[in-house]
């Protein structure tokens, strides 16, 4: 369906759907020279409006498609479109470690992890909800928003340790491991820590690193609980 009626209220100056009704191609008087899309997400309740960057078409209409053939594609494989915050994500996460509780019960004490662990799992994530706005969206942040943690978690507590921040960064790198690709296109964070000397760049397993033999060794976690993370000696060329 076209329509070049003029809309005073709205100022849309043409309109058409896209595929069969799926969404809204229209242009606004006055507004912008470009077409823009609007769809309707269901399960999140929320239009998406996106600029289609052209003022041609026959182009706006097939990147018009292109955009809503992506979105049905996002929404099929469990994505959401417009994301959840940080403080959305610490409670997912909390929610799924919970599946680990249970598994060590039911295993008396051979897999998961304890509902002690459990508690500290949470622990540390309240500080990170500390230093960072729980209302934050995650694709607010990027590999490196997580980068000076060890400065900011001396600001929120001067007296806390450098093993409590590094436990801290395991685990929120952990948790960030949990939330790719569904919540975030971002594989793993990156954040600055000390060892027994220089700083290095460490990437968060969820357990407890314990220091290598470098006094600037490059800390890379695997994200799973329970295995220790790899130590790369600094100048072995694998840093960067």
């Amino acid at each position: 369906m076209v329509s070049n009626k003029k809309n005073p209220s709205q100022r849309i100056t043409f309109s058409e759907e896209v595929m069969n009704g799926r969404a809204l191609l229209f242009l606004k008087e006055d507004f912008s020279p470009n077409y823009y899309l609007r769809m309707w997400i269901p399960k999140e309740g929320k239009h998406i409006k996106k600029s289609l960057e052209t003022s041609d078409l026959e182009t706006a209409r097939n990147r018009a498609e292109e955009k809503v053939l992506e979105t049905l594609q996002d929404i099929s494989v469990g994505k959401q479109i417009f994301g959840i915050t940080l403080g959305e994500l610490v409670e997912k996460y909390l929610e799924y470690r919970k599946k680990d509780v249970v598994l060590n019960e039911e295993k008396k004490g051979q897999e998961g992890i304890t509902i002690e662990r459990w508690g500290t799992i949470r622990s540390q994530l309240n500080s990170l909800l500390r230093i960072k706005d729980p209302r934050m969206k995650l694709s607010e942040f990027d590999a490196d928003s997580f980068y000076e943690y060890r400065q900011m978690r001396f600001e929120d507590n001067p007296k806390v340790s450098l093993i409590t921040i590094r436990n801290e960064t395991a685990t929120i790198g952990a948790m960030w491991k949990f939330a790719y690709p569904k919540y975030t296109p971002i594989p793993r964070i990156s954040t600055l820590v000390v060892t027994n000397g220089p700083a290095a760049i460490a990437y968060g397993a969820e357990s407890p690193v314990e220091d290598g033999n470098s006094l600037a060794d490059l800390i890379i976690g695997d994200g799973q609980t329970g295995q220790e993370a790899q130590h790369i000696p600094k100048g072995s060329g694998r840093e960067q």
